[in-house]
């Protein structure tokens, strides 16, 4: 379809079509093809075990278990917090519209915390597959991915549009 409109307004630029015209039109295009392109909206997804008493999180509640300052949710579950290593996207995704924190405030916290002894980041993991296998056993994790397929495989306790 796309290729379709693209070759009959090649065809009309050569018929001599006023440039005007041919700039909407050729505009018109890209913004359809834009649209079509990137509409289907990228998605973080965070997750916990199937068999988990937790059905939702609230944005506040996921950035507490992230940076340390809940052990345990009021429900008295404890969450252990599963993490992508800071070079992926999931990860400047996550801690940019979820903790709201960027890398260098994330680096800064985390260093006050160790050196007072009041917390320690959540372990990184470089490979999906780790992670996914470790928020499947018994324990307790809490996860996130920006992939939906993934993320069906667990209980989605919360998600935002990225």
């Amino acid at each position: 379809m796309m290729l379709i409109f693209l070759r009959s307004l090649l065809m009309l630029s050569f018929k001599g079509v006023n440039s005007m015209k041919y700039c909407l039109l050729f505009s018109a295009f890209l913004i359809s093809f834009t649209c079509s392109t990137f509409s289907g909206a990228d998605a973080l997804y965070v997750f916990v075990k199937n068999d988990s008493q937790i059905d939702s999180l609230s944005k506040n509640e996921i950035r507490r278990i992230y940076l340390g300052k809940a052990v345990r949710l009021s429900s008295g579950i404890n969450l252990t917090p599963l993490d992508h290593i800071e070079d992926s996207k999931d990860f400047d995704a996550f801690y940019s519209q979820i903790i709201q924190k960027q890398k260098s405030q994330l680096a800064s916290y985390w260093s006050r915390q160790i050196f007072s002894g009041k917390g320690r980041p959540p372990k990184q993991y470089y490979e999906d597959g780790v992670a996914l296998q470790l928020a499947k056993s018994g324990r307790d994790y809490i996860a996130y991915s920006s992939s939906a397929e993934q993320a069906k495989q667990f209980k989605i306790v919360f998600s935002i549009e990225i």
